[in-house]
């Protein structure tokens, strides 16, 4: 920028230049609080499937909310002219920092993908191929640093951020079809988010309309902390439903409910009646528990599930108990 055009900087870039600080704070802070949502929520599942996939974000969020307060300290210095050699070590736990978040984004959004149905198995090549691009441009070009996270924004971010996007798209999907309307909106938003930060975190590295591409990032990890803990609610709802059935069909029918429940594919609960594991889709395993029950107490099964659950039923009405359907 010549100095002439200091005068033409419109009122977003003057208010964005003043607010930086506060963007890195708040960009980093988002993403550290979509990891301490999961990280406090682990205990609410046995669906260790799906806890161990969402670990990976929990990482994504931690590694990369610290890689943005890395840049907001880099500022801070900046702004208040601290001297010393604290510049080049920032800049080197930047470039680290971000490439290893990024894939943890990415292995997520692949196991996330292919996970449901075991399809599109060759996504797992590509951490491989966008490594070796990341190291051949950080190794055999100038200006390190700067290419160093171009080529890991470019590579892990953008392809890591999609295939989160198109992860939570398949979710609400999943949701859909089971009438979860909570849970629909929470990961249409997560979904979003990572669209948003797919185009700004992977892609556009300059100002869009004035706009710095740091504050779309920070709008996209707000988004996705606020929204990460409702989706959570599945962790809870899902063992909640299978938990409560157990332990009523248990005081109807005594130590039978436990038997056939450990009959069940996919479903490990203790003597007690406590969920140990669940290594199925937990829908699934609950139609196909009240299927099990249907052999010793017939339809009063079905009714009495739906007892069991009546406080998620009076949130999600729509939920289907029937197996096949």
């Amino acid at each position: 920028m010549v100095v002439g055009e200091l005068t033409r900087l419109s009122e977003a870039e003057v208010f964005f230049q003043e607010q930086m600080l506060w963007v890195f704070f708040f960009y980093g802070l988002g993403f550290i609080i979509l990891a301490l949502a999961i990280f406090l929520k682990k205990k609410e599942t046995v669906n260790k499937d799906i806890i161990t996939n969402f670990y990976m974000l929990a990482l994504f969020g931690l590694i990369h909310g610290l890689t943005e307060w890395t840049d907001w300290l880099r500022l801070y210095i900046n702004k208040h002219g601290i001297a010393g050699g604290q510049m080049v070590l920032l800049d080197g736990m930047k470039i680290v920092f971000l490439a290893v978040s990024f894939l943890f984004l990415l292995q997520f959004g692949i196991n996330m993908v292919i996970k449901p149905a075991e399809k599109y198995s060759w996504l797992r090549s590509i951490p491989i191929g966008l490594g070796l691009s990341f190291f051949w441009t950080v190794i055999y070009t100038d200006t390190f640093f700067t290419k160093a996270e171009l080529a890991a924004r470019f590579g892990f971010g953008f392809t890591g951020a999609l295939l989160a996007c198109y992860a939570f798209i398949l979710l609400v999907k999943r949701f859909n079809k089971l009438r979860l309307g909570g849970l629909v909106f929470n990961a249409t938003l997560i979904a979003s988010s990572f669209g948003l930060y797919a185009v700004f975190g992977g892609l556009i590295i300059h100002p869009f309309l004035g706009v710095p591409p740091q504050a779309f990032r920070m709008i996209a990890a707000l988004i996705a902390a606020y929204a990460v803990f409702g989706l959570l609610d599945i962790f809870v709802i899902e063992k909640k439903m299978i938990s409560n059935t157990v332990q009523i069909m248990k005081d109807t029918t005594g130590a039978v409910a436990i038997t056939l429940a450990n009959k069940v594919d996919g479903l490990k609960v203790s003597s007690e009646g406590e969920i140990i594991e669940i290594k199925r889709e937990p829908i699934k395993v609950l139609r196909d528990l009240i299927e099990a029950y249907k052999k010793i107490t017939g339809p009063v099964a079905e009714t009495l599930a739906k007892k069991a659950s009546e406080f998620i039923l009076s949130e999600y009405p729509d939920i289907n108990f029937r197996k096949g359907q």
